[in-house]
């Protein structure tokens, strides 16, 4: 018997992974790092998709788990070669790319994913273009990394979306998506620019813990249900312009070095919600959110704003209390009862509020609505009494002074 026939043939070494290994190798031609061989690679990988090859080695549910992609991986139409990258279908039902390599970048351009898609783990050393992509299920991206700029401009994703853990170590480019599921950025990082513009969240947005060491750009973004920025870090400057809160949001130790909203914003004369840079639908939300912004202009040295932003604060207490009041009001009407604390006479209630705001409006709109801040109010109260005093001490004493000419 020839030595060659009793050869037994080794298969990868990778988990779960039933392909044969390469001569020399405990790896398969997909699991092998780089370089190797990329004619072999997209010969091989054409025949596992369109189901070509050795039974054991076909791909029905495009699970490329592990896989280092040696050349640029394109979406395409219908599947085949492509002249200077690897192809695969436009159309992508239950793709796995977990803990995938893309050593030259990815286009998924216009794709679209159905069922479960999973990037978890997945590194692209390349431009990564997902850019008009619809994810028609829920998608994961857990704890991938993008060495260059990804972009995800105009992507639609109809289900939850995980980018919890991702290290974007370039731009991240979201401008115009729309995300109909809970979009999960926790404890993300962002080295550079991170563009959300006109982005639009219908669902919870939550960016707790996570790290903005560029410009976070929220210009024109949606938010029409609960966002959570508590503990998260917005790097050099963080852009609300023109922004809509239309739900819960926290701030709650957001810690932020600059806060745009616009030229020469915030503003106070002719004020109106529309006019600050930033609309909240909820007082109460607006409160905190003005909270930050006034530790953030403070931090930054712009004293006049860190003002303005607690005159807005300020204002939308009372908003959110008077809002609490008539709800209470109409509940001692229909005889439910109220809280502990609030069941004191509604005149009194009402009294101790008007004595509260006519101190706020004395003490602080009418002061921050002309550019001037409290301490330098108070300053110049002092300067002015300390002055009067002095003279009115000192006028007789000098009114009776001897002159020298007698």
């Amino acid at each position: 018997m020839p030595a060659h026939a009793s050869e037994q043939v080794e298969q990868c070494s990778y988990k779960g992974c039933c392909i044969e290994a390469e001569p020399g190798s405990k790896l398969c031609i997909f699991h092998q790092p780089c370089p190797k061989d990329l004619r072999r690679f997209k010969e091989a990988l054409s025949d596992q998709i369109d189901g070509a090859g050795a039974r054991r080695s076909r791909n029905a549910r495009l699970s490329f788990r592990g896989y280092v992609f040696p050349a640029e991986v394109v979406a395409r139409s219908c599947s085949g070669e492509s002249s200077s990258g690897i192809t695969v279908p436009r159309l992508l039902s239950h793709a796995d790319f977990g803990d995938v390599r893309f050593a030259m970048g990815a286009d998924f351009t216009r794709a679209r994913f159905s069922g479960m898609t999973r990037f978890d783990g997945a590194s692209f050393d390349g431009r990564a273009f997902f850019a008009d992509a619809r994810f028609d299920s829920a998608s994961s991206f857990l704890n991938a990394t993008f060495k260059n700029t990804a972009i995800f401009s105009h992507a639609l994703f109809v289900n939850p979306c995980r980018f919890a853990g991702v290290w974007f170590e370039d731009g991240a480019l979201f401008q115009g998506s729309h995300f109909f599921g809970q979009a999960d950025f926790d404890r993300a990082s962002f080295a550079r620019l991170a563009h959300f513009g006109m982005t639009r969240f219908h669902r919870v947005a939550r960016f707790q813990e996570t790290r903005f060491k560029g410009v976070a750009d929220f210009s024109g973004a949606e938010f029409k249900d609960f966002v959570d920025f508590s503990e998260s870090i917005l790097g050099a400057c963080v852009v609300f312009l023109d922004a809509r809160f239309l739900g819960l949001a926290d701030f709650g130790g957001a810690r932020a070095r600059r806060l745009d909203l616009g030229a020469d914003r915030p503003r106070v004369r002719g004020w109106s919600q529309q006019r600050c840079g930033v609309y909240h639908r909820l007082p109460f939300e607006a409160k905190r959110f003005w909270q930050f912004a006034a530790k953030t202009f403070a931090t930054s040295g712009e004293g006049a704003k860190a003002d303005t932003a607690f005159y807005f604060e300020r204002i939308n207490q009372w908003k959110h209390l008077r809002a609490v009041e008539q709800r209470e009001a109409a509940s001692e009407r229909r005889g439910i009862p109220v809280r502990f604390f609030r069941a004191s006479p509604l005149a009194l209630r009402k009294g101790g509020f008007s004595l509260l705001w006519v101190l706020d409006v004395f003490f602080l709109r009418w002061t921050t609505a002309y550019g001037m801040s409290i301490a330098r109010l108070f300053a110049a109260w002092l300067v002015v009494l300390a002055g009067f005093g002095i003279t009115y001490a000192l006028a007789p004493w000098m009114a009776g002074r001897p002159t020298a000419a007698t």
